[in-house]
């Protein structure tokens, strides 16, 4: 069922009609799962929200990785065009992530968080263990968090020990 919604929202001729195919998706997982959807409205309301809050938060990743001169892990091509193959790790746990950026001695992750407080979650956990046992290469690395928001006093860390 999922690689039909696939096909249809990758055929789609407009945002719309993506959009009217996502929700159709969201309807039959609602009922799958025993719970009832949101209205259409309400649901679009959310995606607009979600998708602002993504391309603010890739726009944040992009420009603190360009300011430190790492070239984003994200993207399938390099900046001059070449393809590529972004580095992924599956933890122990079952957990695949992606760093943002690896540098010879860093997995780099890049938060945008405008309030609130940075956690060490699974993610974070896994890309950490990823850095350590020193995928791809062998070569042992740090995990390193970089926090970008508009002000560094609204984000606190959370106290945890990694």
């Amino acid at each position: 069922m999922e690689a039909d919604f696939r096909r249809r929202i990758d055929s789609a001729s407009t945002k719309e009609a993506a959009d009217n195919v996502r929700y159709e998706r969201y309807q039959w997982e609602c009922e799958q799962e025993g719970r009832l959807p949101m209205p259409r409205d309400e649901w679009q309301e959310t995606t607009d929200r979600l998708r602002a809050n993504q391309n603010r938060g890739q726009a944040c990743e992009d420009a603190a990785l360009e300011a430190l001169g790492i070239q984003n892990n994200n993207y399938a091509r390099t900046p001059d065009g070449q393809l590529r193959s972004p580095i992924t790790y599956e933890s122990d746990e079952g957990i695949v992530t992606r760093p943002d950026g690896v540098t010879e001695s860093k997995w780099i992750d890049v938060k945008s968080i405008e309030k609130g407080i940075a956690y060490y979650t699974d993610q974070l956990r896994a890309q950490k263990e990823g850095a350590r046992h020193g995928y791809p290469d062998g070569k042992q690395r740090d995990l390193a968090v970089v926090i970008s928001n508009s002000n560094r006093t609204d984000v606190q860390q959370a106290q945890t020990t990694c």
